[in-house]
Parts: structure tokens; sequence; C-alpha cells
């Protein structure tokens, strides 16, 4: 498939971000999100959080990288 001879989104303006800091949630917050969550999903949604990863990232990972990972 041949290079395109411009590019197509030239004219696409970005929103401009003006926020220093963004913050999703409080330690509050945090703390009834994670009782609402169920069990089963608490560890993932706090590695997802403190590691910054996307969704799929994340669902790709093995432990055994993990594992290894905090062995290091």
């Amino acid at each position: 498939m041949p290079l395109l001879p411009f590019n197509p989104c030239a004219s696409t303006r970005l929103p401009r971000h003006t926020q220093s800091e963004i913050d999703i949630f409080d330690n509050d917050e945090w703390e009834l999100f994670e009782q609402l969550l169920a069990e089963r999903w608490r560890a993932q949604a706090e590695f997802g959080l403190v590691s910054m990863a996307r969704l799929g990232e994340i669902g790709a990972l093995l432990v055994r990288a993990c594992m290894l990972a905090l062995a290091a």
C-alpha cells in the first residue's frame, strides 16, 4: 500500500489543554469506587489507576510478567 501524498489531518485543530493538573479521584471518591467494585476487579482497577495504563494494556498483562517486574 503506497503512502498518502498528503496529510489528511492537516486542517484538524486539536482542543486546547489549559489545566495544569487533572484530578480524577480524591481519596474518598476512590474508596467509594473501590467498595462498589466487585472484589474480582479491585486489583485490576487499582493497578490501572496507579500505572495509568490503558484498559487493553492492562487486559493483556500476564500475572507472571507483573511478578517478574516486582522481583527486579
